[in-house]
């Protein structure tokens, strides 16, 4: 009597039994690591413009008069035309720069608006 090894051991005793289909198992756990990558969307630049940024806890506007200083300590004054938020959030604002006149107090000391002049546009 020839037995099969494929049959399971309650049909194995029944040589008239049809031996059971294999089914497909597919990808156990280990196939899951073994996975090509798939290729990130490539990012699109997007800036957004606004009236106002909350910065350093103050609310800023276009129209405000804001003073810089460069490294060497020198204070300068400029009017606030627009702001730019890029896709990482960092801002940006859009200046024109206020020139002093012969009447002007010095920078460091006091700002006169009404002595300063409308100087260039000016991206910061």
């Amino acid at each position: 009597r020839k037995t099969r090894n494929t049959r399971s051991y309650k049909t194995r005793l029944n040589p008239y039994a049809v031996p059971k289909a294999t089914t497909p198992k597919g990808r156990g756990r280990r196939g899951l690591t073994k996975r090509t990558p798939v290729k990130a969307p490539t990012a699109v630049a997007t800036t957004v413009t606004s009236d106002y940024v909350f910065y350093k806890g103050s609310y800023i506007q276009v129209g405000d008069i804001v003073s810089m200083k460069d490294v060497e300590g020198d204070t300068y004054y400029a009017q606030i035309k627009g702001f730019l938020t890029d896709q990482y959030c960092e801002k940006s604002a859009v200046v024109t720069w206020l020139l002093p006149t012969q009447e002007s107090p010095p920078p460091n000391e006091a700002f006169d608006p009404a002595t300063y002049i409308i100087g260039p546009e000016e991206d910061v």
